[in-house]
């Protein structure tokens, strides 16, 4: 054989056909999902891998925009629906990823301040001539997310919920609650615990802006997911020292790991003391933070009771009035 038969190069050797399919997948998994939908079709081998590893995905919807769809939390590398498609496109995108465990839902609030003049001018002449682009609609998006997505276990719905009936949250949370791990939510929702019923497996729960504890673990109807591990959210100064709160501390003080808090409002002395003193008969603690504001600080004895405690190795942030006294 001569040299030049011998070092001519094989084009079958430097293609991705001589990777095995778990790195073609992996190679393909830094692709958005609007080019992972383009090059499916390049070969099986691409058909069969290029979803593998699409475990998130987010929906965003805007006031005149398109629904918008992909990977991650960056809008930039969403791909837009036509609106007349959206419930097609969303089953075909479930359909393929089937790995999916983590959904966001958002629906972007119609701000002047953060649109341009265009967008503004166009929303405008809409409204005069009567042609505004119906949105989609949010509860066949969340029937979609319920139904079709069978390996949710993380969902985080960024949407003001007073927009849709407790209903809506009912039906959603009674198809896919039992499968959620961990919740988000950004808004309030009404009747928080008997809404949140199915959820028994919760591990996590975390909630913004004005959501309470005590909309969670509220009366007869009080929701106490048996797993929950892990809680970050909100709580008034008075609500430390209620009997509800009490309840809370002494049904999870045995399985609690990760708490969270942000306290709304001028907490006392007493009422940090309480807390501090309640969280200290947490027993598997790995992580606190707590967040709040005092009119006086802490004396120097105080703080060595504080020190004292079994919690203080635990406490990973400890901010008052702005401060961190971790520091």
């Amino acid at each position: 054989m001569s040299l030049s038969k011998r070092f001519i190069p094989n084009v079958r050797r430097q293609s991705m056909e001589v990777l095995n399919d778990d790195c073609v997948g992996l190679i393909l998994s830094y692709l958005s999902l609007r080019d992972k939908f383009r090059l499916e079709r390049v070969s099986k081998q691409w058909q069969r891998k290029i979803f593998l590893y699409v475990n998130r995905v987010k929906i965003a919807m805007n006031y005149s925009y398109p629904i918008k769809v992909g990977e991650g939390s960056s809008s930039s590398l969403l791909m837009k629906i036509p609106t007349e498609k959206s419930q097609k496109v969303l089953k075909m995108v479930f359909a393929k990823c089937e790995n999916i465990e983590f959904v966001e839902f958002e629906r972007i609030g119609f701000t002047w301040d953060k649109w341009n003049p265009r967008d503004i001018k166009n929303v405008l002449d809409s409204c005069e001539n009567k042609t505004i682009r119906n949105e989609p609609d949010i509860e066949s998006v969340l029937a979609l997310i319920a139904n079709d997505c069978h390996g949710l276990s993380h969902f985080k719905l960024s949407i003001r919920l007073s927009l849709l009936s407790s209903e809506v949250f009912e039906h959603f949370f009674s198809v896919c609650g039992h499968k959620l791990k961990k919740l988000e939510l950004d808004h309030h929702i009404w009747h928080f615990g008997s809404v949140l019923s199915p959820c028994v497996n919760l591990e996590e729960i975390v909630t913004n802006r004005t959501n309470h504890y005590k909309d969670l673990f509220q009366g007869e109807q009080g929701f106490f997911p048996r797993k929950l591990q892990a809680i970050d959210g909100e709580i008034n100064p008075e609500d430390i020292t209620s009997p509800l709160f009490a309840i809370f501390c002494e049904k999870y003080k045995n399985s609690m790991k990760r708490i969270k808090l942000l306290i709304i409002g001028i907490t006392t002395k007493s009422q940090l003391f309480h807390l501090l003193h309640l969280l200290n008969e947490f027993n598997k603690l790995e992580f606190v933070s707590l967040r709040l504001w005092m009119r006086e600080l802490l004396s120097g004895s105080e703080w060595n009771e504080v020190k004292q405690m079994n919690l203080w190795s635990k406490v990973n942030e400890l901010e008052i009035s702005g401060t961190s006294m971790r520091d």
